[in-house]
């Protein structure tokens, strides 16, 4: 074989073997795992133990919802797009261990995320895996998807056991949650972020929500509105970045 043709041969093959690499680095896998808590105490099924703001002393009978739509921002503003529907249940745990694949490996310093169903899944047919109907967190097509459930009791003001039922949805209860990190540097060893919810938080800030008169709630009522706008400004306070691992 003559000499410029090996040469050409030899450069063929570096630059495909240098492609290969690159096709296989560069990426990382990441774990989003979610705490949910009541104030400095993780939830637990059932027990009349917790109090919010406005002096409610509540239980905890359910607690689902959804987290969407995550965006991880990296610190020279390039942007990891991961259209996951994710259905957090509170009593499951293997539902708040949420996989990201091929995650580009760089310094992250913010997470974005949504509660709820954005308008162009919110109603679209038959859907699979956490949008599956069996989960029980739809309304009918028409009317969407239930982002956010918690059912349980209160003690009223004669501390008399009452039905406590949240159900928060509709296209426009859809809020977008911003968190800082502390510049997550994601290289080739997978990472977990640990992020808490926090229920109590959700009653509190910065808007008190009071029980009294004002526990049942399915969104679909315009007298829901108010109520509402307030979770919506509460939720945003309500999630709290924790550690990375």
């Amino acid at each position: 074989m003559k000499p410029g043709l090996i040469l050409l041969l030899l450069c063929t093959l570096f630059v495909a073997c240098k492609t290969d690499q690159s096709d296989t680095q560069g990426v990382s896998d990441l774990i989003i795992k979610v705490n949910n808590s009541v104030g400095n105490q993780a939830v637990q099924y059932g027990q009349m133990i917790y109090m919010n703001n406005a002096g409610n002393k509540y239980k905890v009978n359910l607690l689902k919802y959804y987290l969407s739509n995550f965006v991880f921002t990296q610190e020279d503003g390039a942007q990891f797009r991961a259209p996951n529907y994710e259905l957090i249940d509170a009593f499951d745990s293997t539902t708040c261990n949420l996989q990201f694949k091929n995650v580009p490996q760089g310094k992250y310093t913010s997470l974005q995320f949504s509660i709820g169903i954005d308008s162009m899944r919110n109603h679209t047919g038959l859907q699979e895996d956490d949008l599956d109907p069996l989960h029980g967190m739809i309304w009918t097509w028409n009317t969407g998807y239930i982002f956010f459930k918690h059912e349980g009791q209160f003690l009223d003001a004669n501390m008399s056991p009452q039905q406590l039922l949240y159900h928060f949805g509709t296209d426009k209860a859809f809020t977008q949650i911003q968190l800082a990190l502390p510049s997550v540097d994601i290289r080739d060893a997978s990472k977990t972020l640990h992020i808490d919810f926090d229920l109590n938080a959700l009653y509190n800030t910065p808007n008190e929500i009071n029980f009294i008169d004002n526990n049942i709630h399915e969104s679909l009522s315009a007298d829901d509105s108010k109520w509402m706008k307030e979770m919506q400004d509460n939720f945003k306070q309500s999630f709290s970045f924790i550690k990375v691992e």
